[in-house]
């Protein structure tokens, strides 16, 4: 017990005594525009969670050791991130330290994609000379989806809590003990972390926020241990696919949806699925209590097919058809929420003003997609 609870109480008492420092030099974010928190908050919970898996040191040196490159390269995107929450960066120089940051994981680490697995039922697919650009682009993806997915009180830190949940229970049924005793510490980091960001019944907003320091960090941890889990026979490939899969699907539609609007896929927009649920009166509790359970629905798709033995062709086609829907739902929903919206940009009536007709068309939306 002394594993969880060290790194759980250094997280909450390192964000707790930086408060008023962050306060004092600046770290906050700021209310307006697309945000949905009406006051400055600290961005200081990236912080607190990296100082939380320090705590690996002391309670495990054996896992310390053993993933030094892992804790030393989230070091580095941490610095980064806190430069970037501090001074907003351009989005290709954060890119670039992704990308550096996945080398220092291939090539110190030595933790890399060797293969997809038998995806479509030909036998394993082995990588070859793809495994680094794959892997480049597999650390990078699952950065900017964990990144994306912070956009209200509590949901990021959820869905990665969820991630993490289930690849401690794969680690374990692995034999993988030192992967094991991370995943623990930076589960129990983010559970600190959700106790001061979650919007719990008895307090209306969070306390802190984790920032692009947090979210760059906590995607990288995730993307190095669902690698090395599939690399060292914990689960496969594909499987993989599943345990993160809402912030996958929703990164892939939002991409789809901007690259039709002729944005960029960096450009700040509300076209998330947690953005429709808000629009549609459910508030920010609820959705992310709804968002939740959808990516534990998803991640314990994966986790039973891994565990009952159900072929990766399998797996992997019902993740491609999960994701074709997700995508056609979500580019429907947007156009429906588009088309009410221009009455207003040209100074008449919304076609819909209220919670409930934005409820109806998202339903409309999703049976139309369903339909096809």
């Amino acid at each position: 017990m002394m594993t969880p609870l060290t790194a759980c109480a250094v997280t909450l008492l390192s964000i707790l005594a930086l408060k008023p420092v962050a306060r004092r030099v600046g770290l906050v974010d700021h209310p307006g525009g697309r945000k949905t928190h009406t006051h400055q908050t600290p961005l200081i919970g990236g912080i607190g969670m990296f100082l939380g898996l320090l705590s690996l040191a002391l309670v495990s040196p054996q896992a310390f050791h053993a993933f030094l490159p892992l804790v030393a390269t989230a070091a580095l995107l941490l610095v980064v991130g806190v430069i970037d929450d501090y001074r907003e960066i351009s989005a290709n120089l954060r890119l670039g330290v992704h990308l550096i940051a996945a080398l220092l994981m291939i090539f110190w680490g030595g933790n890399q994609l060797t293969g997809m697995g038998d995806l479509l039922f030909f036998g394993p697919l082995m990588l070859g000379v793809l495994a680094i650009p794959v892997t480049l682009f597999a650390v990078a993806s699952a950065i900017n989806a964990i990144n994306m997915a912070d956009g209200v009180d509590g949901l990021c830190g959820g869905l990665v809590l969820i991630a993490l949940g289930f690849m401690t229970l794969l680690a374990q049924d692995a034999g993988l003990v030192h992967a094991a005793q991370v995943l623990t510490v930076m589960l129990c980091c983010v559970a600190g972390f959700l106790i001061l960001n979650f919007r719990f019944p008895w307090r209306q907003r969070a306390l802190i926020f984790m920032g692009d320091a947090g979210s760059t960090v906590l995607g990288f941890v995730v993307a190095w241990m669902l690698i090395y889990l599939a690399e060292n026979g914990a689960c496969s490939p594909v499987t993989v696919l599943w345990l993160i899969a809402l912030p996958l699907l929703d990164t892939a539609s939002v991409m789809v949806i901007r690259k039709r609007e002729g944005k960029s896929m960096f450009t700040p927009g509300r076209d998330h699925l947690h953005h429709h649920l808000l629009d549609a009166g459910l508030g920010v509790r609820k959705s992310v209590l709804v968002l939740c359970g959808l990516a534990a629905t998803f991640g314990g798709i994966g986790l039973a097919g891994e565990r009952s033995g159900v072929a990766e062709g399998v797996l992997f086609l019902g993740f491609m058809a999960t994701l074709t829907g997700y995508v056609a739902i979500m580019t429907k929903v947007q156009r429906a929420k588009t088309l009410r919206l221009e009455p207003v940009a040209a100074g008449a009536e919304p076609a819909a003003t209220s919670a409930e007709p934005a409820a109806v068309a998202l339903k409309a939306a999703s049976a139309e997609a369903m339909a096809q």
